[in-house]
């Protein structure tokens, strides 16, 4: 009697403990399901159209653009504020186009030395920065859009004291630019706050020693329904030191 004791007991414990509610362990695939209904509840990101201002605070200086999207006609424009001057860059429908000081000039008419940083009128920076930007909206959605799958492995990471439940990706599927191709993503998941995005962690060739950064978010803005993390600050995954900050503003 006593030796089948010791059998029941064990099994009748994790029969209990998979029973119990809230107890469920989630799979990566359902985590990941959980990311998107929180920052998009109402399923509207296939037609979302929406614009913010993203301040850039760097080096004792402030870059300011606007953005905006709208994925229902597939419209994407960024403008910058530089030297007194406005430049814009955008995609509709698939073709890139661009601006100076509102007016549209074509890709032959750019001159020069405004196909490279800071104006980067070019097709390249059109690619790489409507992807870039489409992220800093929702990157959970973007990734779902895009049919990325989590790795199966549910992980957990500490930051800053904190334990998390992460969960991974190894690319973006169909990425327009380098830094989301075969760039490892792994997101910090605040499991007791409807699976809000805390933290994401890049392993791409950004920042100190090239070995990428972590952004930590802080704050929420609700545009049209949808959540989109108000402030970014970005740390070298090198010495966790601080590189810069993003800090977004819906534009009405």
């Amino acid at each position: 009697m006593k030796k089948s004791l010791i059998y029941i007991i064990p099994i009748a414990l994790i029969i209990l403990a998979t029973t119990i509610p809230g107890k469920k362990m989630l799979t990566a695939d359902e985590l990941f399901d959980k990311v998107v209904q929180y920052y998009d509840p109402n399923g509207i990101w296939d037609e979302f159209a929406g614009s913010m201002r993203m301040h850039t605070i760097f080096d004792n200086d402030i870059s300011i653009e606007e953005l905006t999207i709208d994925n229902g006609k597939d419209y994407y424009q960024s403008t910058r504020l530089f030297q007194d001057s406005t430049f814009s860059i955008g995609k509709k429908a698939g073709q890139a186009f661009f601006k100076l000081n509102g007016a549209m000039v074509t890709d032959q008419d750019v001159p020069d030395r405004l196909r490279s940083w800071p104006y980067r009128l070019n097709t390249d920076a059109v690619k790489n920065m409507s992807e870039h930007h489409l992220i800093h909206f929702c990157m959970p959605l973007v990734y779902k859009k895009a049919g990325a799958k989590p790795i199966p492995k549910v992980g957990s990471k500490t930051l800053y004291g904190k334990i998390y439940t992460t969960i991974s990706f190894s690319t973006l599927p169909n990425a327009q630019g380098p830094n989301y191709k075969d760039v490892p993503v792994t997101l910090y998941l605040d499991v007791d706050n409807d699976y809000r995005i805390d933290a994401i962690e890049i392993k791409n060739k950004w920042g100190k020693d090239q070995k990428g950064g972590i952004a930590i978010l802080k704050g929420e803005l609700e545009i049209d329904g949808l959540r989109i993390p108000a402030r970014k600050i970005y740390l070298n995954r090198a010495d966790r030191s601080y590189a810069l900050m993003d800090a977004f503003e819906k534009i009405d």
